[in-house]
């Protein structure tokens, strides 16, 4: 069992990395307009969320005595994306507080 888990532990990582791009770029694209910035920042507390719950999952794994592939796999992950998104939330906050509404 252990086997097959550990063999697919790149996944979690993997699509939270992605995610967190994609993220990236709605923020950077779609938060000039004004009734999608709340949107983001919203999105942006989602990932945060999601990030730290990666966090706990990896740390319960790790008192469990899990295999290191699969509390590795949740952590390190986790922790990426917490820091990630905890530093830029309030650069992307301030940002959009500033930054004038284009009307296209």
């Amino acid at each position: 069992m252990s086997d097959t888990w550990s063999s697919l532990m790149w996944l979690p990582g993997t699509l939270l990395g992605v995610g967190i791009g994609l993220l990236g770029a709605f923020i950077g694209v779609q938060a000039s307009r004004e009734r999608l910035r709340r949107g983001a920042v919203r999105l942006m507390l989602a990932a945060a969320a999601v990030s730290a719950i990666f966090v706990l999952a990896g740390v319960a794994a790790l008192a469990a005595g899990w295999p290191r592939g699969l509390w590795y796999g949740l952590l390190l992950p986790g922790v990426i994306g917490s820091v990630a998104v905890g530093a830029n939330l309030p650069v992307v906050m301030k940002r959009l507080r500033e930054q004038p509404v284009r009307s296209d």
